[in-house]
């Protein structure tokens, strides 16, 4: 057996009506209350959950490394397979490609 950490991330949201002459006026308004208090998120505003593994030492910027990494292998993949013969072939997902592809330099 392995140990596995997961994230877990709820998500709360509120529509909040309010009068401002522009979007950003709106947007800033509806922030500045929000950081005064004035409006309190509650299990009542629960509008979703997320799970995720968190692989171990990885840091925010090593994600969107990694991220790019695997868009550069989808795009030489794309390009190495156009030929009929790959016409019913797709590439390894995220998690398969981090899991037995990857290769941290």
């Amino acid at each position: 057996m392995s140990v596995y950490h997961v994230k877990i991330t709820e998500t709360l949201m509120m529509d909040v009506e309010v009068e401002a002459e522009t979007e950003s006026d709106a947007e800033q308004q509806v922030h500045t209350n929000w950081r005064n208090s004035e409006y309190i998120l509650g299990a009542e505003n629960f509008s979703g959950v997320k799970f995720e593994i968190v692989r171990e030492g990885l840091q925010v910027g090593d994600i969107k490394i990694i991220w790019d990494k695997y868009l550069q292998y989808l795009a030489e993949w794309a390009e190495s397979h156009g030929a009929f013969e790959y016409a019913y072939m797709s590439p390894a997902g995220f998690d398969e490609w981090v899991d037995n592809e990857y290769q941290e330099i």
